[in-house]
């Protein structure tokens, strides 16, 4: 989440300059440590709130509500050790800290709420209409993959997880990884022929060439050179699709 350290780096700079929450009266040098240091503090803290919490655009709102009454909980604890460390002695107060805190992360919030980017559903009337007209072998268009920038669902070759993220592999041999759920991504892209070959993988049905062996188990091979892995769980299908044999030069094995 970009946004989340340019906020961070925003605010900070704006509480340096104006001396925010009673900070005007220190030395500049200890004022840019104390907000640097806070500022950085509870940036890390939100963004593995974020990872944790966050799988899908819902998930937001839950987030964001239970995040800054809990996160500001620490904020006595947090100023005082800042303090220490720039060199200043002092009692912190918890309450008064705890309603500076909640302000400041509403703040915060607002304008991650604002700038944040959103999963932008297709309508689908307009995804019909498309399809018509680009003929009966067109792949509809996902929000998944109009939140990528892809502009047309041929250019998908295949989904691979990556911890919280998804890497979408692109037909022309780039990739874009994305912060979403592996299993919410298949879901999402159902209407797309392909097929789940991994725990961690998906392959469209276009893209694929033959397979290549990999000791007893078998790896698809696609139109980018990309290999992926094929687990016993899913070889059946895999095998059904007549995806497992020898990648055809210069070619693309017909779907199944």
């Amino acid at each position: 989440m970009p946004i989340l350290p340019v906020a961070t780096i925003a605010v900070t700079i704006l509480l340096i300059l104006v001396g925010g929450y009673r900070t005007g009266a220190l030395p500049i040098g200890q004022r840019i440590g104390f907000w640097a240091i806070l500022m950085t503090i509870n940036a890390i803290k939100w963004q593995v709130w974020f990872l944790v919490m966050v799988r899908r655009p819902r998930d937001w709102l839950r987030a964001l509500l239970i995040g800054v009454p809990l996160l500001t909980l620490t904020l006595p604890i947090e100023i005082t050790a800042v303090l220490a460390l720039i060199g200043i002695d002092a009692r912190i107060g918890a309450l008064g800290v705890w309603m500076t805190g909640l302000a400041m992360g509403a703040v915060i919030l607002i304008i991650i709420a604002l700038l944040r980017p959103r999963d932008r559903a297709v309508p689908a009337a307009a995804t019909a209409g498309a399809a018509a007209a680009a003929g009966p072998t067109a792949i509809p268009l996902t929000a998944l993959l109009t939140r990528a920038g892809i502009a047309q669902a041929a250019d998908l070759v295949a989904i691979v997880a990556e911890d919280h993220y998804c890497r979408l592999h692109l037909a022309g041999g780039g990739s874009i990884l994305l912060h979403h759920r592996f299993g919410d991504a298949v879901a999402e892209i159902a209407a797309i022929d392909g097929l789940q070959i991994h725990r961690g993988a998906w392959v469209a049905g276009h893209a694929v060439i033959g397979a290549v062996r990999d000791g007893r188990r078998w790896r698809v091979a696609v139109c980018t050179g990309l290999q992926l892995p094929v687990s016993a769980r899913f070889t059946t299908a895999a095998r059904a699709r007549g995806w497992l044999r020898p990648p055809i030069l210069g070619g693309v094995l017909p779907a199944h």
